[in-house]
């Protein structure tokens, strides 16, 4: 049986904010992840406040605060996770594009137009095998509390 050990389990602690029918999430007002238990525990009380704040600020809004455990990957896991994948991907289309040659026409617009595909497709996989990330990637940290407060005392 595997002992069970809390210093290895990750905790995220998130505040999003709303229109009225709270369905979908305008912003993520504060986001942090990478916490352990005993941080979660001692500032649970300051992720709440933040929480407090915003509502007040924004009454007609559904706020919510979110402090709890998270298996997703890391932002370097995710990124490797994802670059595989589309590379996976890259190879397939190159290999369909160049199994499905198309009838040539008279002046030879589907060729130039089946060449610059496969290129386009080919360039894609060098830059993906190269390590460039043209893909959205979650930040590990955001606070874009200043945003949703209306009034900022000195001491903020």
């Amino acid at each position: 049986m595997e002992k069970f050990e809390i210093d290895r389990i990750e905790f995220v602690a998130k505040i999003t904010i709303s229109e009225a029918n709270g369905c979908h999430v305008e912003d993520v007002v504060y986001y942090r992840r990478g916490l352990s238990f005993d941080m979660v525990m001692r500032w649970q009380w300051y992720f709440q406040y933040l929480a407090a704040h915003v509502k007040v600020d924004n009454p007609r809004r559904v706020v919510r605060c979110f402090i709890g455990r998270t298996d997703m990957l890391t932002t370097e896991e995710y990124i490797e996770w994802k670059r595989s994948n589309l590379i996976k991907a890259q190879k397939a289309k190159i290999t369909r594009l160049k199994n499905n040659l198309p009838q040539w026409d008279l002046f030879g617009y589907n060729r130039t137009e089946w060449l610059e595909s496969v290129e386009k497709a080919e360039k894609r996989l060098a830059d993906l095998q190269a390590g460039e990330t043209d893909f959205y990637v979650m930040p590990e940290y955001a606070n874009r509390l200043k945003k949703w407060l209306k009034y900022q005392s000195p001491n903020r």
